[in-house]
C-alpha cells in the first residue's frame, strides 16, 4: 500500500522528534552523572551555567533560532563548558580552551552565511523561518558533539596516564564534528545564493538551487572554508597540532560529501527528513574522526 503524504510528513516530523530526544537524553546523562561524580555542581559550575544562558537569551534575541532551539543550544554549550575545558584550574582558561571556542567561530559563521542574500532566498522560497532554527536543527546540527563528549571524556580517561601529547587529541572528534555542521550549513545557505549551478552529487546533472543532494563548487568551498576556520579556532583552544587539524578537517569535508549523498538518495526518496540526514553524518563524521583519532593515539604510545 501506498503511503499517505500525510502519513509520510507525520513519519518524517517523529524522525526529529526522535533526534532530539536523543539529544536531550545525552545532555541529561551527562549532567546527571557526571556533573555528580566529579562533583562538578558547585562553585564554577554554576557560573558556567549562566554563561550558557546568556549565550541562549543572545541566540533568541537575534532570532536566530527558537526558544526551544535556544534553550537546546545553551544546553549544549553547557556541556562544551562543562567538560572540555575541565582540565583547566582557572575559570576564565575553562571558557578559552574549550568546546566553546569553536562553537562560537560556528554560529558567527551560520548567522552571516544565513542572513546573506536573504532577498534571493526569499525570492526563491529557500529562506529560513522568521523565527529562527528549530529545536530540531539544532539537535540535528549540534547533537552528535555530544556523543563527543562522551568520546573526550572516554579518550581522555583512556589515555592520560601515559601520554599528555596523547590526552591532548581526544578532542578531534568534538571538533571534527562541530566543523561539519559549520560545513554542512555554510555550503548549503550560500550555495544556494552565488552564482554558480548546483549539480546532483550522484549524477551531476544541473537542478535547481536548494534541491535534496545538490552540490556546487562555490557552496562545497564556502562550507570546507568555515570548517576550516572551526578548527583553527579549536586547534588553537585545545592546543592541538597540525596533523591533529588536518585529521579533523578531512572528517568534516567526509560528513559534508556523505550528507549530500543521504539527501540525494535517503531524503529525495522520502525516507529521511533533513534533520535525520544531517545528525546521521555528524554521526558519521564523529567515526571517522574517532577511528583516526585512535590511530594517532596508538601510534603516539607505542613510540
Amino acid at each position: 500500500m501506498l503511503e499517505t503524504k500525510a502519513r509520510r510528513e507525520e513519519r518524517l516530523t517523529v524522525q526529529s522528534r526522535v533526534v532530539v530526544g536523543i539529544v536531550l537524553g545525552g545532555c541529561s546523562y551527562d549532567l546527571l552523572v557526571y556533573c555528580l561524580r566529579h562533583n562538578y555542581l558547585a562553585g564554577g559550575f554554576w557560573v558556567l551555567l549562566l554563561i550558557s544562558c546568556c549565550f541562549g537569551l543572545v541566540v533568541y534575541h537575534l532570532k536566530a533560532a527558537t526558544p526551544l532551539g535556544a534553550s537546546l543550544g545553551a544546553l549544549i554549550t553547557l556541556q562544551l563548558l562543562s567538560f572540555t575545558g575541565m582540565e583547566n584550574a582557572s575559570l576564565w582558561g575553562q571558557c578559552l580552551h574549550s568546546g566553546m571556542v569553536p562553537e562560537l567561530v560556528l554560529f558567527l559563521l551560520v548567522l552571516i552565511a544565513t542572513r546573506f542574500g536573504k532577498h534571493k532566498k526569499d525570492r526563491l522560497g529557500i529562506a529560513e523561518d522568521k523565527i529562527g532554527r528549530k529545536a530540531g536543527q539544532i539537535a540535528a546540527n549540534l547533537g552528535p558533539s555530544i556523543l563527543a563528549v562522551f568520546l573526550f571524556l572516554f579518550i581522555l580517561k583512556a589515555v592520560h596516564e601515559y601520554s599528555s601529547q596523547a590526552a591532548a587529541l581526544s578532542a578531534i572528534p568534538l571538533l571534527a564534528a562541530l566543523a561539519e555542521a559549520t560545513a554542512d550549513t555554510l555550503s548549503s545557505e550560500l550555495g544556494q545564493v552565488l552564482r554558480t549551478e548546483p549539480r546532483m552529487i550522484t549524477s551531476f546533472k544541473q537542478v535547481p538551487a536548494g534541491t535534496d543532494g545538490a552540490i556546487s563548487f562555490a557552496g562545497t568551498l564556502a562550507g570546507s572554508l568555515g570548517a576550516l576556520l572551526v578548527v583553527l579556532a579549536g586547534t588553537w583552544a585545545f592546543g592541538l597540532n597540525l596533523f591533529s587539524a588536518v585529521i579533523a578537517l578531512a572528517s568534516a569535508v567526509f560528513g559534508l560529501l556523505l550528507d549530500s549523498l543521504l539527501g540525494a538518495t535517503l531524503e529525495r526518496q522520502g525516507w529521511l527528513n533533513n534533520d535525520a540526514v544531517n545528525f546521521l553524518s555528524g554521526i558519521a563524521t564523529l567515526v571517522v574522526a574517532s577511528l583516526l583519532t585512535w590511530l594517532e593515539i596508538g601510534h603516539i604510545l607505542i613510540v
